[in-house]
């Protein structure tokens, strides 16, 4: 998850499905594309086909945000941060970080 945090994407869970979000700062929250002629990924039921679909994704800015929502910032912020790793399911923290700066 370390190395997905590098490449500015993490992965969300919440609905059922696990799906590939962009947390870098021209698309925080965003959604990812595939670098094969751009098809947005969407979500799925398997964490392993989402952390593929992860790896494989267009760098995280190709997509520009569709709205300027500021949680969005503010949630890709804390998962791109190393010292406010959060664990999240359906937007709640199951296991909060030893220290929040």
């Amino acid at each position: 998850m370390e190395r997905l945090a590098e490449q500015s994407v993490y992965i969300r869970v919440g609905g059922g499905q696990f799906r590939t979000v962009s947390i870098h700062p021209e698309n925080p929250c965003g959604r990812l594309k595939r670098p094969d002629g751009g098809k947005i990924i969407g979500g799925t039921t398997c964490l392993d086909t989402a952390l593929n679909n992860a790896r494989v994704a267009a760098p995280a800015n190709t997509v520009k945000p569709g709205n300027n929502k500021p949680e969005h910032v503010v949630q890709a912020g804390l998962a791109a941060s190393k010292d406010a790793r959060i664990i999240l399911d359906a937007g709640r923290p199951l296991m909060w970080p030893k220290r929040i700066a």
